[in-house]
């Protein structure tokens, strides 16, 4: 039994934190399901929200907490985390050099296929660039830098592509283009425990319904669907996802969107800052293998309290 499938029982709550800040923010766009997790984890574990503003200084508000929870887009991790390793406190989730180096859709895909995974083949292009970017196919467009998944998408004619990248070149320097794969898209999440273990749960099926990749919504919904795999395809996808966790140095929670397509397993794309709301998509797929929200929140911040060693 290794460390991907092994069955995951509710845990008893143990660790004392001290003083607990859980950072979010409310300028951001698509901010609304970070920040109600935020209230909701310092409800729980009777911690602090501290607000991310234009102009507000945090140092002095964080300075004495014993541990700091970001619960920000995936673009604020990285300032986040450097501040908290300047301050010397111990806080959640990724280091700041793998929150930037996750955050570039090109940096992502020259690391995983470097570390031998499937990944679709794509191209960061700025505006000059989109300007002889021919059509060759349905793409997805994603604006590089940017946390709104409503900005880019997919363009499945010429005219989407022309205004796809309009569109995402309005809010972002650069814009990631890849191609569409064909198969079955999945979710699988996953988190380091107390004792460094990498465990995923039960996986989503993000576009149940649909035939092709083309007709595959913008994101991964709300509800969780799950996956119907075999177990050779299981096992290859919770592989390939913990490869391509660890492969860019990853801490605490993520998500990883894969496409399967028999015995072929594509990684899409790493989500680093899943919202860990109650009842929440993160939520809901740890629940079906037998996680409450509350063992989860503690299982997952347990080891963050060392500084330099983000657990969650």
């Amino acid at each position: 039994m290794n460390e991907l499938t092994m069955p995951l029982p509710v845990r008893s709550r143990v660790g004392t934190y001290g003083p607990i800040a859980v950072v979010t923010c409310s300028a951001a766009p698509k901010t609304d399901e970070h920040r109600r997790a935020a209230h909701a984890i310092a409800d729980l574990l009777g911690g602090l929200v501290v607000e991310a503003m234009p102009g507000r200084r945090l140092a002095p508000e964080l300075l004495g907490a014993g541990l700091v929870i970001p619960c920000v887009p995936a673009s604020l991790l990285a300032p986040i985390a450097s501040l908290c390793e300047w301050l010397e406190l111990p806080y959640a989730g990724a280091s700041p050099r793998a929150a930037t180096l996750a955050s570039d859709p090109a940096l992502v895909s020259a690391v995983l296929t470097e570390a031998g995974l499937a990944v679709p083949a794509g191209v960061a292009v700025d505006a000059m660039g989109a300007r002889v970017l021919d059509f060759l196919g349905p793409v997805s467009l994603s604006a590089i830098g940017v946390d709104d998944p409503t900005v880019g998408g997919i363009a499945a004619t010429p005219g989407d592509l022309r205004a796809g990248l309009a569109s995402a070149l309005g809010r972002a320097e650069r814009v990631w283009v890849s191609e569409l794969c064909e198969g079955t898209a999945i979710r699988i999440p996953l988190l380091r425990n107390r004792s460094g273990e990498l465990i995923s749960s039960a996986i989503h099926d993000r576009a149940p319904g649909t035939l092709f990749a083309v007709d595959r919504p913008a994101n991964s919904g709300s509800r969780f669907h799950p996956a119907g795999v075999t177990p050779r395809q299981d096992a290859l996808a919770r592989g390939a996802a913990a490869t391509a966790y660890r492969s860019l140095g990853l801490g605490g929670v993520a998500c990883v969107d894969l496409v399967l397509d028999g015995k072929t397993v594509t990684v899409e794309g790493i989500d680093i800052a899943p919202p860990l709301a109650r009842g929440g998509l993160f939520a809901q797929q740890f629940a079906a293998s037998g996680w409450a929200i509350a063992d989860l929140l503690h299982e997952s911040l347990a080891g963050a309290l060392r500084v330099g060693h983000p657990a969650y």
